[in-house]
Order: C-alpha cells, then structure tokens, then sequence
C-alpha cells in the first residue's frame, strides 16, 4: 500500500536530524537566525504530520467507536503536552498569532543559548539550544522534538501503521 503520509514523516525526520546537529555542534556557516528557523521547521514539519495522516487515503484506523480520523488525531494532539507545544508552536509561526481556544497561549521560543568554538582546521562550530517557555518554565525545544516523533511513532505502531519506507 503506498502511504503518502510517510513523506511527511521522513520530512519531519530530517527536520529532527537538523536540531540534533545543533545540539551536536554544525560548522556556523549561516546566519544564526536560520538555524532557529530550523526549529520552527521542525515543529512546523511535526505538528503537519496530522494533516497528512488524516488526509492520506491510505490510512484506516481500525475504529469500533464510531470515531472520525480527524477527531482521533486532534484527540493525540490533545492528549499530550508536547504535541500540545509542538501545535501551538507551528501554528504561531505560520499565522504569527493564535486565537483558537485549543491552542496553547503565550508559548515563547526566543530563548536560546549558544556556544560557538574555534577549532583549529574546523572552522566555527556552532552549538545552540533553544528553549520554550510556556507559563514561566522553560522546556528544552530538543526534548520536546525527541517526545513529539517518538509520540508520533508510538501512535502510528499502536494504529498498525508503517513508520518507515519499506
């Protein structure tokens, strides 16, 4: 069966890859904003991942209940605070304000902390962090990407759907 939404997972896939070689430490050749749009297009990439699940044909959730896909992705959303952050994230970036009451308010993700090294025959190498603060607690956007695909992957398992390309 071909299942479009596998995309947009390996997508999100490469978007991941990209906050871990922040974290890791990347040669510093861009400007340090586009690495945090890097974050953005994670979350973005993440939280779109519902879109194509439910809009994937392909996709049948084994349903006793009566249920609609919509209602049983916007139910994961719902359920998990990450995917909650991850949502409210995306959908700030994109329309620059949230006004639906699903949504998670005030999510901040200008905090961030950088260390950028010198190293003899590499270059500048940059290691950035970025953080999210929702109600004056800070959570690392790393972890909350890490929670999100593994969320994500756990959900698709439990829905005995295919989470890579065979």
């Amino acid at each position: 069966m071909d299942f479009k939404y596998l995309e947009q997972l390996k997508r999100t896939e490469r978007s991941f890859e990209k906050l871990k070689g922040l974290i890791q430490g990347i040669p510093h050749v861009n400007d340090t904003e586009s690495y945090r749009d890097d974050m953005y297009a994670f979350f973005m990439n993440c939280y779109h991942l519902k879109d194509w699940i439910q809009n994937d044909q392909a996709v049948r959730f084994n349903n006793i209940t009566g249920v609609s896909k919509q209602e049983l992705l916007e139910d994961f959303i719902a359920g998990n605070f990450c995917m909650l952050l991850c949502q409210s994230i995306a959908t700030a970036q994109k329309h620059l304000t949230i006004g639906d009451k699903r949504f998670l308010k005030d999510v901040d993700t200008s905090k961030v902390s950088y260390n950028v090294i010198a190293i003899e025959g590499q270059g500048v190498i940059l290691h950035a962090r970025y953080s999210i603060e929702y109600q004056k607690k800070l959570y690392d956007s790393f972890v909350i990407a890490t929670d999100c695909l593994e969320l994500w992957r756990s959900f698709l398992m439990h829905k005995n759907l295919p989470i890579s390309i065979l």
